[in-house]
């Protein structure tokens, strides 16, 4: 609302790219993270929990530096029109929030793997965000007037480096003794074996989520992107419980399946999915009844035209979260192959419609591609889960006694 929809737009499609840049410069290392701690302080394997964390940062201050480099000097080098200046200086700013996101992501996850859910989630999804806001916020009631997407970014900029500092001294806290006194051990051979999965896998689900995004840029005004952006996250809230449910329960999912504990992990697999359904099917409803008042009412009149996207994406979401944590319990189940498989297969499925609706139906064609990659998603990975483990993620799965 402090942007309007034209600066939001601008704003929005920077982090597009900047959350696809991410997801090479993370590596694919929060998923190994969250999997490989939980089992290492199970078995008190400290020097290899110490050794995963000191190569793992190496990794992604490397990865990040790299790619912010060459994502500004390309960038930089295809700019030839005035036009693009707006977004060019937003992007390059955005671009200096790499490598804190990326190790920022690391020190969530390992606390996550350490079980402190809670302190896991702290930096990025509460303190950065409360800051943010505040400076953006602040600002916008000082001055009363629509703000620049170059200062938002500043803000964001600044707010990031605050989770990620209070993220390291976090993990440094409540690292385990053990692991502090332990020499560092590397498995880098199998460690890099289940990297790569991990970074198809998140690089393909970004660009899933992106995707509409960037090609939207490509054939509407920023106008369009700001009103897809807001619906796209106004129907991801619907997943909040998924998100919350996957955040506590990944660590979980991986040390009992590991036991061999599947009667254990099947009944707790099917009371979170329904947990995650009964939270989920409330908020769906009431986007998809009354999504454009909503938009209108929170954001601005400007963004009412999104009511029609809005209602399709929670259509989808609430699909999504009626299937359960299939793609978490692929990964935490060791068969992260099989979930790279059913996402690329989305993620080919969302780019070829956006290609074919958004140049008539602008961001009502995004919202359908988004969906449809959603069903065909979430299909195939129950399909691959069942295959291979016998366990049933969906809110339909039966418990077992």
């Amino acid at each position: 609302r402090a942007l309007g929809a034209s600066g939001y737009g601008v704003y929005a499609y920077a982090f597009a790219w900047l959350q696809i840049l991410q997801i090479p410069a993370a590596m694919g290392l929060p998923s190994l993270i969250v999997r490989n701690v939980a089992v290492y302080v199970s078995r008190q394997q400290w020097g290899l929990l110490r050794g995963l964390l000191v190569r793992a940062n190496q990794t992604a201050l490397l990865a990040s530096l790299v790619l912010g480099l060459a994502a500004a000097t390309t960038s930089w080098l295809l700019a030839d029109d005035d036009p693009q200046s707006q977004f060019l200086d937003t992007f390059h700013l955005a671009l200096c929030m790499l490598p804190f996101m990326a190790l920022t992501a690391l020190r969530a996850a390992a606390l996550r793997g350490l079980h402190l859910v809670i302190l896991g989630q702290m930096p990025e999804a509460v303190v950065g965000p409360v800051i943010a806001l505040t400076l953006v916020g602040g600002a916008w009631w000082l001055w009363d007037t629509p703000l620049s997407p170059l200062f938002a970014v500043g803000m964001q900029l600044a707010a990031t480096v605050c989770a990620f500092t209070l993220g390291a001294a976090l993990l440094l806290w409540k690292m385990p003794a053990g692991a502090r006194a332990a020499i560092p051990a590397y498995d880098t051979k199998i460690w890099s074996r289940s990297v790569l999965p991990f970074l198809l896998i998140g690089g393909i689900q970004v660009f899933n989520n992106q995707v509409g995004i960037l090609i939207l840029g490509v054939f509407e005004p920023a106008t369009e992107v700001g009103i897809y952006r807001v619906a796209s996250l106004a129907a991801g809230l619907i997943l909040f419980g998924l998100a919350a449910a996957n955040a506590v329960l990944s660590p979980v999912f991986a040390r009992l399946y590991a036991e061999g504990a599947h009667e254990r992990l099947q009944r707790l697999i099917t009371l979170s999915a329904r947990a995650i359904l009964a939270f989920s099917a409330p908020l769906a409803l009431v986007l998809m009844l009354f999504g454009r008042e909503l938009l209108a009412l929170l954001f601005g009149a400007e963004y009412a035209g999104g009511g029609t996207a809005l209602t399709i994406l929670a259509g989808g979401q609430l699909f999504n979260a009626a299937m359960g944590s299939i793609g978490i319990l692929l990964n935490m189940t060791g068969f992260e192959r099989d979930s790279t498989k059913g996402v690329a297969l989305a993620a080919i499925v969302n780019g070829g419609l956006c290609m074919i609706l958004i140049p008539a139906w602008g961001s009502t064609g995004a919202a359908t591609a988004m969906t449809a990659s959603l069903l065909v998603w979430n299909i195939v990975l129950a399909f691959f889960l069942w295959r291979r483990t016998g366990l049933h993620a969906t809110a339909l799965g039966r418990i077992r006694r």
